[in-house]
């Protein structure tokens, strides 16, 4: 569809698609940027995030608080950022000679899924991440997919999450999150792509690192 209308270019965020199928898709298209994925300069300016920078922040703030036991959560093996997070928590975690204490995965399913995990959070309880707050004593990560403040957990959790959405700030207690500025994201892309449907391939590719904005559940930051 896009061919038949003749569009300039292409931004295409968080593709899913495989090396080689993206390739394809891409190839046809003059001026193209992708988010959150790497490419030859080539075949389209890209934009990515140092995942690594940012959780190598989260955890070594996390171990100066003595926060050793930790849990994490990442999403469908599908999205590069996913993977991305996932990585570069496991090498920050090396880093500093500890392991996760649990992995765990969000994996996108049928229509609806978003809503049905809306409302299992609602309630207090995600069912993929049910078995943190049930470990005894010292089995159970510091660092965990939710506070479990309504299952009554002992102890005290901290938890860091991504992407600083608007329900970050509202939720009790507010979460601390990794902030990527969307905004400038999104005009930095736009400005990418005239540059290169102009046929100024000036900027190729931009690294930006996320921002720790901590809050309420990481406690004595």
């Amino acid at each position: 569809m896009l061919l038949d209308k003749r569009v300039d270019g292409l931004i295409i965020c968080s593709a899913r698609l495989d090396d080689e199928r993206l390739l394809r898709v891409i190839a046809p298209h003059r001026a193209v940027v992708l988010i959150n994925r790497a490419a030859a300069k080539r075949h389209a300016a890209t934009i990515e995030v140092d995942y690594c920078a940012g959780v190598e922040a989260v955890v070594t703030q996390l171990s100066a608080l003595d926060r050793m036991r930790l849990g994490f959560a990442a999403g469908p093996a599908a999205l590069q950022g996913g993977r991305k997070r996932r990585e570069g928590i496991e090498a920050a975690l090396a880093r500093h000679g500890l392991s996760p204490l649990l992995r765990s995965a969000l994996h996108a399913g049928p229509p609806g899924w978003r809503r049905d995990r809306r409302k299992a959070a609602a309630r207090g309880c995600s069912g993929r991440y049910h078995d943190l707050l049930q470990r005894p004593g010292r089995a159970r990560p510091d660092e965990a997919a939710r506070t479990g403040r309504h299952q009554g957990a002992r102890g005290e959790m901290a938890l860091v999450g991504w992407d600083d959405i608007p329900a970050s700030d509202l939720v009790s207690p507010a979460l601390t999150t990794l902030r990527i500025a969307k905004q400038g994201l999104g005009e930095m892309a736009m400005r990418m792509l005239l540059d290169r449907i102009a046929g100024r391939n000036a900027q190729q590719g931009i690294v930006i690192e996320p921002d720790p904005i901590w809050r309420a559940t990481t406690p004595a930051v």
